[in-house]
């Protein structure tokens, strides 16, 4: 066997013993001395949790007091239960039943879409006051709930107590109301515990680079390129493509079919030239005519460097050198007279010889000798502390990377190891005690 297959056998077999262990003699007894049960919270790389649902109306706010008399209300949506969601929306459509037959409106108006029943009102010759017209489409609004289900990532510590409660029937009736919300039930998410156990076997598939390429590595690789710009084309799909771009030139087309909630605003046609501008650029893709591609480029281009001139140069020039001038000699101006402040005076005296050093170390028209040659040394000086001091900031970030890895790999996937206290109640009993448990 060559020195990588042993290398490779021996890392296999060490990773089926961790796994071995935290199946079998991996586990934590959550005791409440309480109630007097014992639970065994066994396994590793599960991710729990709890379905909430959340309800919301659309509830008037009045001008605060003080106020002029002519401040419009506020209008939100605030999280309510469902019970109180049905009695609300109830007695609104009801008022909306009654204001619409009041002004003569035909009932079989649509009032699901509010932007639809705005401009029906409008258009259709009702002689309604700009209170009564307010007041309608709040109702139409106030009539309907939204709401969803939450699905909340819960520590395993909560799971297996809500467990033994249920088995000494102490548990709570479920679903519950909880505050605003209704809590209907915990559970194992099999699709959250499959992406820990996806991040984890893709963590160690990179980690393995360490030993020398390999499949994994490559295939690791190429998942995280991959998804990461399938990720960033979706967000600026949504983000740029239809929030930004087709919501100004289509804005009917967008609220019907991509995001219902949109304002209701008429369509600005300016917008057509950056989208021509984007199918220009999307010709460098056509085997014949790529030279198109370069005038959205160069006008992308042109048009950035002259936005962003005025910012560099106030940003990264003018500011450098203003923040660069100041007094060798502070004095801290107090009531009963002024005193000398060494620390700002060494600091500031430290900042100017720097930066005249390492001004005078990249100035190449005078031959660096005598005194040349002596402050450009020091700037050399400075250059380097500086440079050691940026390397070590980001190589104690890379650390600070690699514990995090690390600390998934232990806590969030093998759970040997709980800093944050998540699987443990009252109290853990040690593997080597479990064998006897």
């Amino acid at each position: 066997m060559s020195k990588q297959g042993f290398t490779w056998l021996v890392i296999i077999i060490i990773s089926l013993m961790l796994l071995g262990v935290r199946w079998f003699i991996g586990s934590t007894i959550i005791t409440d001395s309480v109630n007097n049960t014992t639970t065994r919270a066994q396994g590793m790389g599960k991710q729990y949790v709890k379905d909430v649902q959340r309800t919301f109306i659309y509830e008037i706010t009045p001008p605060p007091a003080g106020s002029s008399p002519s401040d419009p209300p506020s209008f939100s949506w605030e999280p309510t239960t469902p019970e109180k969601a049905e009695k609300f929306t109830r007695a609104s459509a009801s008022m909306l039943a009654q204001m619409m037959a009041q002004n003569n409106i035909p009932s079989t108006m649509e009032t699901n879409d509010v932007s639809s029943l705005e401009r029906e009102l409008d258009g259709g010759g009702f002689e309604l006051s700009d209170e009564d017209r307010q007041q309608i489409l709040y109702l139409a609004q106030a009539s309907r709930t939204y709401g969803w289900v939450d699905t909340i990532n819960i520590d395993p510590k909560q799971y297996y107590e809500h467990l033994a409660m249920v088995r000494e029937g102490t548990a709570p009736t479920l679903p519950a109301v909880s505050g605003d919300s209704v809590l209907l039930g915990y559970r194992l998410d099999f699709w959250r515990t499959f992406g820990i156990w996806i991040g984890a076997l893709c963590t160690l598939a990179i980690f393995s680079f360490l030993i020398s390429d390999n499949p994994l590595y490559k295939i690791a690789e190429a998942v995280v390129i991959g998804v990461s710009a399938a990720y960033w084309m979706v967000v600026n799909f949504w983000d740029m493509i239809i929030n930004k771009l087709m919501i100004e030139l289509f804005p009917v087309f967008v609220r019907t079919f991509f995001t219902p909630g949109s304002p209701d605003v008429p369509a600005d046609w300016w917008y057509l030239i950056p989208l021509i501008l984007s199918i220009m650029l999307l010709w460098r893709l056509s085997p014949r005519g790529g030279w198109i591609s370069r005038w959205p480029l160069a006008f992308t281009i042109g048009t950035f460097a002259g936005l962003r001139l005025m910012a560099f140069l106030e940003a990264d020039f003018l500011t450098q050198i203003s923040t660069s001038i100041l007094p060798f000699v502070v004095m801290d101006w107090m009531p009963t007279g002024a005193n000398f402040d060494l620390g700002d005076t060494v600091k500031n005296v430290l900042l100017v010889i720097g930066i005249l050093s390492c001004l005078t170390y990249f100035f190449f028209s005078i031959e660096h000798k005598g005194f040349v040659g002596g402050v450009s040394r020091v700037g050399i000086w400075f250059l380097m502390i500086t440079f050691g001091a940026a390397f070590g900031f980001t190589v104690m970030g890379r650390i600070a990377l690699l514990a995090i890895r690390l600390e998934y790999l232990f806590d969030d996937w093998l759970w040997l190891i709980d800093p944050t206290n998540q699987r443990t109640a009252f109290e853990i009993v040690s593997a080597t005690g479990l064998l006897f448990h």
